[in-house]
């Protein structure tokens, strides 16, 4: 995974950060899903964690998964269903 440091230094209203250790708590609990469930599960925590303060820093995030993990075999199962991949 790589983001940049708008990611874990997002604020809420009192200026709190989820910091790395959030993230990490979030890339933990996916347990072998797909790379796409795992950065929606990320975008959901950091939308969660700020709630509808205003942000003043990119929050991008790239989730890669190896071809033959069990990560990218979900990921590829999930693109056959909706249709995105042959």
């Amino acid at each position: 995974m790589l983001y940049t440091a708008g990611v874990t230094e997002a604020q809420d209203r009192e200026h709190n950060e989820p910091g790395d250790e959030r993230l990490l708590v979030e890339i933990r609990r996916q347990d072998g899903g797909s790379v796409t469930a795992l950065q929606r599960r990320i975008q959901v925590a950091i939308q969660g964690f700020v709630g509808g303060a205003p942000q003043f820093d990119d929050l991008t995030a790239m989730v890669v998964g190896r071809e033959g993990s069990s990560c990218a075999n979900n990921m590829r199962q999930e693109q056959r269903k909706t249709g995105d991949i042959k």
